[in-house]
């Protein structure tokens, strides 16, 4: 074995690669044994797995490795007891290799290897001469070996990290001479136990060695690399394996309580399994996921008998008990009591009812439970339920619950949903009804966490031309038939107010409110136009003519920009204008409707605008050679290189 270092030193150990070795079944040499004798004993626990003084004169079992020089063979020229032992030979050849291993049994736990040893020849200098090694695997965790250095007893760990530790053992051991050596490994990783006798002396032990290895699979004997000269002669060789207990499989039985009774019925099972089981699974026998818990509880919801089967199981197997449940139907009333209870709507107050569709319903101090068609039960209690009743109860709009309140939403807001839509409460602003296209367009925007928040009002009807609406904490929503269904919120909002809402200008929204524009801007189309709106410019109606021309103009993104005022009316000879971010747009009976912007616009105010003697403007601004120009009623602007030229004949 190379030197790796020093005791208390932690290193690495390169093992080289074994191209060439030969694995052999050894057969005996002409040498003269004692067939027959007793193999040998000794008082540690375990299942021998060889026990072996080799006066069979053979190697088979066990896994030999020999290559170049190396020898592994039994040998009559020492022995520790009668005739043979062992002989294990390897130089310091660069091929020469020998040792051979005892393979564990799979499920090895813990392992005793115990033998007599007598090295007649240390190894070459740097080497040292081993006496058991355990693998797990292909990796070695821990051997005993003799130093060349001073001829002393050391024990070496591989640690987690792949460094190896030497600690020292036992003093100078004499070469050419027996020696008894036992060891017991218990592989655990950061607590594995390490035992070490030296001649029938106790040397070490710690059940707090640190290694890789949580298995054990082989134990070794001899040179297991090259050139690692060794002269070793082995007897006596006992290696024990200690299997993992296997307990018992548990006992299983359970107690359940109660085993019968009207649904929905809740029962408790609890574990009386014997015999140590450490894991449960219960079938409830009503096709629901079973339960792995120790004593689970469990409700039955419908009526049936059930078979209920607990398994029980542990390293040992499993065992099952079963047990049966029997549950019967609950009348009505006593259903509606029950929920009753749940939601602390006291006493009941008036038999079960039949209404419509067959449905049911019955009232409490506060409140009622109600049976839909579907045979499903929902509370009625609250501010909610005097909405459902104005709305006519389950002959209204709204028609059955088909859910409980359910509470948690934004500002402490409760809801339930009916049949034909849902009622919302909140503290700020009351409980409402919520139907129809008004509602879709609300869960559209977000329902309460949306910009229109709760709603304020019940839906309104009787507008003009069929429309209806329904304002919010945030706004409206506006419907008609001809127009849709469209949030009303924000400065829009304002704005179409402004305008007479439905009855003025512009009619119904025919769109939803449109964000992302230019530089921040936001618009909502109408029946008769639409409302646009910008930071910079602020809020203002877009229809009609000028709406037109400001359309060919490329709206927000021509050179006009945004709308800064409304539309103005009241000019000379029934015209009117808008003013834009960039100039405005004109409109004239006579003269029709045109832009208005830049130097030829500042020409045309010096003048006096549509009361100047040039009137209103009768074209685009349009291109001439060296710029541009405009016509009007009374003449012409024209910009030719920066210089203005007014004309009127």
């Amino acid at each position: 074995m190379k030197r790796i270092g020093v005791l208390g030193a932690a290193v690495t150990l390169a093992v080289p690669l074994m191209g060439g070795i030969s694995f052999l079944a050894v057969p005996a040499y002409a040498v003269t044994c004692q067939p027959g004798t007793s193999a040998p004993s000794d008082s540690f626990p375990g299942t021998v797995v060889t026990a072996d003084n080799f006066e069979s004169g053979s190697l088979s079992g066990y896994q030999v490795q020999t290559n170049g020089t190396g020898t592994v063979s039994v040998s009559s020229a020492q022995a520790h007891d009668g005739a043979c032992s062992v002989y294990v030979h390897a130089t310091t050849d660069s091929t020469s290799l020998a040792n051979f291993s005892t393979k564990l049994p799979s499920g090895t736990e813990e392992v005793y290897a115990d033998g007599w040893f007598d090295i007649t020849q240390a190894g070459a200098s740097g080497w040292d001469v081993p006496y058991f090694r355990f693998f797990s695997g292909t990796t070695r965790f821990v051997d005993l070996y003799r130093s060349d250095d001073n001829n002393q007893l050391w024990l070496r760990v591989l640690a987690p990290d792949g460094s190896y530790g030497s600690t020292l053992v036992h003093s100078a051991v004499a070469l050419n001479s027996w020696h008894h050596v036992a060891m017991h490994v218990i592989p655990n990783g950061a607590t594995t136990t390490v035992e070490v006798w030296f001649d029938d002396d106790l040397a070490y032990s710690s059940s707090q060695v640190n290694t890789t290895a949580t298995s054990v699979t082989s134990v070794m004997n001899g040179a297991e690399h090259y050139s690692q000269m060794e002269d070793t002669y082995i007897d006596d060789l006992i290696v024990k394996s200690v299997a993992a207990s296997v307990p018992a499989a548990p006992v299983a039985s359970f107690t359940a309580s109660p085993t019968s009774g009207t649904a929905p019925l809740s029962v408790a099972f609890h574990d009386t399994s014997t015999g140590s089981p450490t894991s449960w699974s219960w079938d409830f026998g009503d096709g629901s996921a079973p339960s792995t818990a120790q004593s689970p509880a469990h409700t039955y919801s419908a009526a049936g008998t059930y078979t209920v089967t607990l398994t029980a199981s542990n390293a040992g197997g499993s065992a099952k008990s079963t047990a049966t449940v029997t549950v019967t139907a609950a009348t009505l009333a006593q259903q509606m009591d029950a929920k009753a209870t749940q939601w602390g709507l006291g006493a009941a107050t008036s038999a079960v009812t039949a209404i419509r569709n067959g449905g049911y319903y019955r009232n409490y101090q506060y409140g009622a439970i109600i049976s839909a068609p579907s045979k499903s039960l929902f509370v009625s209690h609250g501010a909610i339920r005097g909405e459902w009743a104005a709305l006519g109860f389950e002959n209204g709009v709204m028609g059955y619950p088909s859910t409980d309140e359910v509470g948690g939403l934004r500002s402490g807001g409760v809801y339930q949903n009916y049949d034909g839509g849902a009622i919302i409460w909140s503290p700020a602003s009351g409980a409402h009804e919520s139907l129809g296209a008004i509602r879709s367009v609300w869960a559209q925007l977000g329902f309460e966490s949306g910009v229109l928040a709760y709603p304020t009002t019940e839906v309104v009807t009787g507008l003009v031309n069929g429309g209806s609406y329904q304002n919010y904490q945030g706004g409206a929503i506006v419907s008609s038939p001809a127009a849709g269904t469209h949030g009303s919120y924000g400065p829009i909002r304002t704005e179409w107010q402004a305008t007479g809402f439905e009855r003025g200008v512009l009619g119904y929204p025919s769109t939803g409110v449109v964000t992302g524009l230019v530089n921040g801007g936001s618009y909502q189309n109408y029946q008769g136009g639409a409302i646009v709106s910008s930071p910079a410019a602020g809020t203002h109606e877009s229809v009609g003519a000028i709406r037109t021309e400001w359309q060919a103009t490329g709206f927000e993104r021509g050179v006009l920009g945004y709308p800064s005022t409304e539309v103005v009316t009241g000019l000379v000879n029934g015209g009117s204008y808008q003013n834009y971010q960039g100039g405005a747009i004109v409109s004239s009976p006579a003269a029709g409707t045109h832009e208005s912007y830049g130097p030829i616009r500042a020409a045309w105010q010096s003048t006096g605008f549509e009361r100047g003697y040039l009137g209103y403007p009768t074209s685009e601004v349009y291109t001439v050679p060296g710029g541009t120009a405009q016509n009007y009623q009374g003449g012409k602007i024209t910009d030719i290189n920066g210089q203005i030229t007014i004309t009127h004949p």
